[in-house]
């Protein structure tokens, strides 16, 4: 199987440590180190390999060109993305192994099912309820765009896996909300729109953004949770447009 897993990731989390147990030795993997102020470990495996990515590309600002980085330090036909805070099942590595044996050389591409779990259930509905990301491809194929909440662009044929992603990415609702003011400042420093345009969004993109996760994507089947995944969305997509308020 010629295939690498790609992480980026600034630690050695739990969930890639169980990840390492369940993949076992039949994969190769790269660790992307991108922390500034630990050095990376050592002896993880000898199926794992680890380079520091530039510090001049530190602290991060563009994860497109992080993953675009990435995929250019290696050589295997596939590529798996795996983020440090998602988590698959040992038959779902399983289940890797087996589709990219049997995959049709027509397909360059296939989507994985990402599962969020917030404060400690699996969200069904709402905005993360149906998610499907391309995260197995051909390499050659293979492109990122967007400098936060990247999305992979392949070209060719991209068929859906059976495999699924839990996604560990919120512990709490502090943590939830420290990544929103994050990834907003990130957002709106790739967005130029005019500001009559920019003021009528801000009073009616949160609260449709609110309505349209927890009401029409029936986020408040999920419960409590539901309700504040919704309303930090809402706050996201408020704070996106008050700093690109703030940049005029």
């Amino acid at each position: 199987m010629s295939t690498t897993i790609i992480t980026p990731t600034p630690k050695i989390t739990s969930y890639l440590y169980k990840n390492f147990q369940a993949a076992g030795n039949k994969v190769s993997w790269l660790i992307v180190w991108t922390n500034l102020k630990n050095p990376p470990p050592r002896n993880l495996g000898k199926n794992i390999k680890i380079i520091s990515y530039p510090k001049k590309y530190l602290p991060i600002n563009d994860f497109a060109f992080l993953r675009n980085w990435s995929l250019k330090q290696v050589k295997t036909e596939w590529v798996f993305f795996l983020d440090s805070d998602e988590l698959m099942s040992q038959t779902d590595w399983q289940k890797l192994i087996k589709l990219l044996q049997k995959t049709s050389p027509l397909v360059n591409g296939y989507l994985v099912k990402r599962q969020d779990v917030f404060l400690g259930k699996t969200l069904k509905y709402g905005e993360v309820g149906n998610v499907w990301l391309v995260r197995l491809g051909r390499r050659k194929f293979m492109r990122y765009e967007r400098v936060v909440h990247e999305i992979a662009q392949l070209e060719g044929m991209i068929k859906k896996s059976p495999l699924i992603l839990k996604h560990y990415s919120h512990k709490s609702i502090s943590s939830f909300l420290t990544k929103v003011f994050f990834y907003a400042q990130l957002e709106a420093s790739q967005r130029q729109t005019h500001q009559v345009k920019l003021i009528l969004q801000l009073f009616f993109y949160p609260m449709a953004k609110f309505w349209m996760g927890f009401f029409f994507k029936l986020g408040f089947l999920d419960g409590v949770r539901g309700l504040v995944y919704a309303s930090c969305m809402s706050l996201h997509s408020l704070l996106v447009r008050v700093y690109q308020l703030e940049k005029r």
